[in-house]
């Protein structure tokens, strides 16, 4: 109680003493003690009125603490997850566009270009015709590359949790409820739905921004796919998901598998292995049948971010390590503390990592590590980069503005090339030439470099800025985003 009140209640205490004493008190003092009596039972009541505020206000801030921590964690995964679809999108690109030998020709115009909502949706491409995403996702449309003309339309209730891609000469799709749904994607019309499992979804949590379809895998005539989500027999329940061995012919499935708790890692085909990885561990399936072969695991719960595939080894990042594990029996040759901001790539006898170091301000260093015995063998500090480009023993990546050609077994520096700005695209390898967007003024600039010496090939630089995106190549050209945004196809 406050000094405040126990005087108020020592008052009223002496004037009832002293009424007590003179009975002929006058009815003024009587009246004068009971308001002091009012006044401190008041002035009690607004304290512990100002206490529940006091304590509410705490419990709305900590609660909102809660609510931006779990916001901050699934923008974490959102982010996560966009770079790596991003990479996986990209990688499939580099396999669809074809690998022409010699340096494709300089364009000369801009041929069409079609605006885009900021759906940052990301376009499968055949090399003839490109499928993307509009209107907030909700409309498909696939284009002729070549002239932008529109093949056709389908319209989504809901936006795909797999984005469209293509597989063999259908187009594919996943929607919230884990169906896949094959589209002709020369009409448009629906062709096959593929029920998969029923699975929960997840509120107000990270595992909520987690992918319900990962993005498959296609070896031969069998497709891969994975699905994340809730136990459905319970409104608690936890992560779990499905393993699908697919015959994209007839779009049936030949087996199935349960995962628990749900797998993180794009699954991965190699030989007769169906390799899945997620909750702390990797598991192997018998490519023809899904017999579980091994299970290796290497933490307890922790997530399992993609990684290279060379030869018998995988290599993978979990719970803060570098992991590679021997394919033959899952056991694990080494683990390698892991800083890295994103999926490490491979090639060979290396794999690349792109590590963050620093205080106040961050560079990233891109770091080369043998395959066979997770030793670091040398390392790069870039400042700044995308995702870099490896192929044929070479990595090609960028850093504060300069393109940079490296030995990818000795980190010796082959050629270097100034663009006086970071490409706004991943770049493209093909053949002789190396190809890169990058902001030239208030416009952007396509530059051709030559593998060999990276000297200028050609240029050629047009109106709109660049926008993060994916550059395609066709026989007849460039398509490549622009700001607004937009797609342009430069021929």
């Amino acid at each position: 109680m406050t000094n405040l009140l126990r005087s108020a209640f020592l008052l009223a205490g002496g004037l009832c003493l002293l009424q007590a004493q003179n009975p002929a008190m006058n009815g003024n003092m009587a009246w004068q003690m009971q308001q002091q009596q009012m006044q401190a039972q008041q002035m009690f009541q607004m304290q512990q009125q100002m206490q529940r505020t006091m304590q509410r206000q705490q419990m709305q801030m900590q609660q909102q603490q809660q609510a931006n921590q779990q916001m901050a964690q699934m923008a974490a995964q959102a982010n996560a997850q966009r770079l790596k679809r991003e990479a996986l999108a990209e990688s499939t690109a580099r396999k669809q566009a074809g690998s022409p030998s010699s340096l494709l020709e300089r364009p000369s115009r801009e041929a069409w270009k079609l605006g885009l909502d900021a759906s940052k949706s990301f376009p499968a491409f055949d090399g003839v015709r490109l499928a993307y995403c509009v209107n907030g996702g909700r409309i498909l449309q696939v284009l002729e590359a070549a002239t932008g003309k529109v093949l056709c339309e389908a319209t989504f209730q809901k936006p795909p949790v797999l984005e469209p891609l293509f597989i063999g000469e259908d187009l594919v799709y996943g929607t919230p409820e884990r169906e896949l749904v094959v589209l002709d994607p020369a009409s448009g019309k629906e062709k096959h739905r593929l029920a998969l499992d029923a699975l929960g979804s997840f509120f107000l949590s990270e595992k909520s921004a987690h992918p319900k379809i990962l993005y498959p895998a296609q070896e031969g005539k069998t497709l891969v796919v994975a699905t994340y989500g809730k136990e459905p027999s319970s409104p608690l329940g936890g992560a779990t998901g499905w393993i699908y061995a697919i015959d994209p012919s007839s779009w049936t499935i030949r087996w199935k598998q349960a995962f628990e708790g749900g797998p993180d890692m794009t699954p991965q085909i190699q030989g007769n292995r169906v390799l899945a990885g997620g909750a702390g561990r990797i598991v192997a399936y018998d490519l023809a049948t899904g017999k579980q072969l091994w299970e290796s695991r290497v933490a307890r719960s922790a997530e399992i971010k993609d990684g290279p595939l060379l030869g018998e080894r995988l290599a993978f990042a979990c719970d803060g390590k570098l992991v590679s594990v021997d394919l033959a029996d899952g056991k694990v040759s080494w683990t390698l503390p892991y800083k890295g901001w994103f999926m490490p790539m491979g090639e060979g006898e290396r794999i690349l990592l792109v590590e963050e170091r620093g205080w106040v301000i961050l560079d990233q260093w891109l770091v080369a590590v043998d395959a066979a015995t997770g030793k670091k063998v040398w390392e790069q500090n870039l400042g700044a980069t995308r995702l870099p480009w490896i192929q044929n023993g070479k990595v090609f990546c960028n850093g504060r503005g300069t393109l940079w050609a490296l030995d990818l077994s000795t980190g010796k520096q082959l050629w270097s090339h100034p663009f006086g700005a970071a490409p706004a695209m991943p770049i493209v390898v093909s053949g002789e030439g190396l190809y890169a967007v990058h902001r030239e003024g208030e416009g952007s600039c396509l530059s051709a470099l030559r593998l060999k010496d990276g000297t200028t090939a050609w240029e050629y630089a047009y109106s709109q800025r660049p926008e993060d995106g994916l550059l395609f190549f066709t026989p007849e050209g460039f398509l490549a985003f622009g700001r607004q945004p937009e797609l342009l196809f430069l021929r």
